[in-house]
C-alpha cells in the first residue's frame, strides 16, 4: 500500500475514468498535482474533466492554476479562454433569470448552444437549452416558439426535468391546447409532487371545463387574451361574411344561424362583466 505513489494515483485515477466515475478520479489527480511538482499536466486533466461534469467554476480553477506555473501552456491557454467565457456566459444567465431580464437570458443561451459540436461541453449545452425553453416561457414569447423549444430538450436528452414541463405547459395553455398542458403537469407531478404543480394542474382543469361551455372566443375566432378593440374587428369581419342577406352559399339556414351566433358572442364579449366571467 502506497498512497503517496503518483503512478500509482494516475493509473487509479484512469480506472476510475474507465468507471465512468469522474469525481473519483478528480480526486487522485489533485493529490498527484500537489505530489509532483510542476504538474501542469494534472491540473489540465482535472480542468477539462470538471469542465465534463459541468463544474465551470471549479474547472476555471484549476486551468489557472495551470496557468501559475506554465503562463505560456498552449492546451491550459485555450481552455482557459473557452471556460473563462463560459462561466460569465453561466453567471449572466443566472442573473437574469432572477431579475426576470429574459432576452438577456435568451442570448447568453444561444450563445452556449453554438458549443454543440464540442462533446465536453454537452452538460452545459443542455443547461443553456433547458434556459431557453423556460426563459422563454416566462418570457411569454411566442408560444409556437416555446412548446417548439421545450419539445427539442425533453426529445433530444430524452429527460423528464419539471421545469422544461412546466414551462411547456404554460406554453400550451396560452396556445389553448389545454389537454396538452394537463399531461404535461401530471408527468411534472410524478417528479415533484409540489403546491405549484398541483395549482398547476387544478388552473388547466378548470380552464378544460370553461373550455367544454359555449365557446365564444371560439366563434369569433379570437384568444381568450383579446381586447375589446380585437373583438369588434372580428365581429365586423364575420358578419359580412356570414349577413343573411349577402351571403351567397348555398346553405342559408347555416348562415343565419352563424350570424346570430356571431352577435351574440360579439354582445357577450363586449360587455364588461361577461367578458371577465367568460
Amino acid at each position: 500500500h502506497c498512497p503517496w505513489a503518483v503512478k500509482l494515483r494516475e493509473l487509479r485515477a484512469n480506472c476510475y475514468l474507465q468507471l465512468g466515475d469522474t469525481l473519483k478520479a478528480v480526486h487522485d489527480l489533485k493529490a498527484t498535482s500537489k505530489l509532483k511538482p510542476d504538474n501542469t499536466r494534472a491540473f489540465f486533466q482535472i480542468s477539462q474533466l470538471l469542465y465534463s461534469i459541468g463544474d465551470a467554476d471549479d474547472s476555471l480553477t484549476n486551468i489557472r492554476e495551470c496557468l501559475k506555473l506554465d503562463p505560456d501552456h498552449k492546451d491550459c491557454h485555450s481552455h482557459y479562454i473557452k471556460v473563462k467565457k463560459l462561466a460569465k456566459q453561466l453567471e449572466i444567465i443566472n442573473d437574469a433569470t432572477s431579475q426576470s431580464r429574459w432576452n438577456d437570458c435568451i442570448e447568453k443561451a444561444r450563445e452556449i448552444l453554438k458549443l454543440s459540436s464540442d462533446p465536453l461541453s454537452s452538460v452545459f449545452v443542455y443547461r443553456a437549452h433547458s434556459s431557453l425553453c423556460t426563459c422563454m416561457s416566462r418570457g411569454k414569447f411566442p408560444a409556437t416558439e416555446v412548446i417548439k423549444i421545450c419539445t427539442e430538450v425533453l426529445d433530444t436528452y430524452h429527460v423528464s426535468d419539471v421545469e422544461i414541463l412546466v414551462s411547456r405547459a404554460e406554453a400550451y395553455i396560452l396556445h389553448e391546447n389545454y389537454e396538452a398542458a394537463l399531461a404535461d403537469y401530471k408527468r411534472a407531478r410524478d417528479i415533484e409532487d409540489s403546491s405549484r404543480i398541483n395549482e398547476g394542474i387544478q388552473r388547466v382543469q378548470k380552464l378544460i371545463k370553461q373550455s367544454k361551455k359555449r365557446d365564444y372566443y371560439k366563434i369569433l375566432g379570437v384568444r381568450r387574451s383579446a381586447n375589446k378593440a380585437e373583438i369588434l374587428k372580428a365581429y365586423r369581419k364575420l358578419a359580412i361574411r356570414w349577413h343573411p342577406d349577402k351571403y351567397e352559399g348555398d346553405d342559408k339556414k347555416k348562415a343565419e344561424k352563424m350570424f346570430i351566433d356571431i352577435a351574440s358572442a360579439k354582445e357577450v364579449l363586449t360587455d364588461h362583466g361577461l367578458h371577465f366571467t367568460w
